[in-house]
C-alpha cells in the first residue's frame, strides 16, 4: 500500500511541474499576445491617419485636375515654374542673410544706401526748393 502511495505521490508531484511549466508558457503567450494587441492598435491608427492623407490628397488632385481644365495645361504649368524660382529665390536670400554673418545694423545701412540710391534715380532732373519739388 505504501508503495502505491509514493507512485501516486511522485505523479502528483510530476503533474504540479507539468502544470507549472503550462502556467509559465500561458504567461509568455498573454504577453506576446498583449504586444500583438498593441501592435495592431498602432497599426489601426497608422491606417486610419493614412486614409485621411489619402483623402486629403485625392481631393488635392481633383483640384488640379479642375484647374487644369479651366485654365489650361500651359498656364498652370508656367505659374508651378514661377512659383518654384520665388520660392528658391526666398531661400537664397535666407542662406545669404545667415551665412553673411553680418550684424543687424549693418544690414540696415547697407539697405538704408540701397534705398537712398533708388531715389536718386528715380528723380534725377527735379530739383527741391524749401521742401517743395519744382
Amino acid at each position: 500500500m505504501k508503495g502505491i502511495i509514493a507512485g501516486m505521490a511522485a505523479q502528483i508531484q510530476e503533474l504540479n511541474t507539468e502544470i507549472e511549466k503550462w502556467k509559465e508558457k500561458y504567461k509568455r503567450e498573454k504577453q506576446i499576445c498583449e504586444a500583438v494587441k498593441k501592435d495592431l492598435s498602432k497599426a489601426l491608427q497608422r491606417n486610419q491617419y493614412l486614409q485621411e492623407e489619402k483623402e486629403d490628397l485625392l481631393n488635392i488632385s481633383e483640384r488640379y485636375s479642375r484647374v487644369v481644365r479651366v485654365l489650361g495645361n500651359n498656364t498652370v504649368k508656367e505659374a508651378i515654374q514661377k512659383d518654384i524660382q520665388r520660392e528658391m529665390e526666398i531661400e537664397e536670400n535666407r542662406r545669404k542673410e545667415q551665412s553673411s554673418g553680418k550684424s543687424i545694423l549693418e544690414l540696415l545701412k547697407q539697405e538704408k544706401r540701397k534705398s537712398m540710391m533708388e531715389n536718386q534715380y528715380q528723380r534725377p532732373g527735379k530739383k527741391k526748393y524749401r521742401g517743395m519739388e519744382i
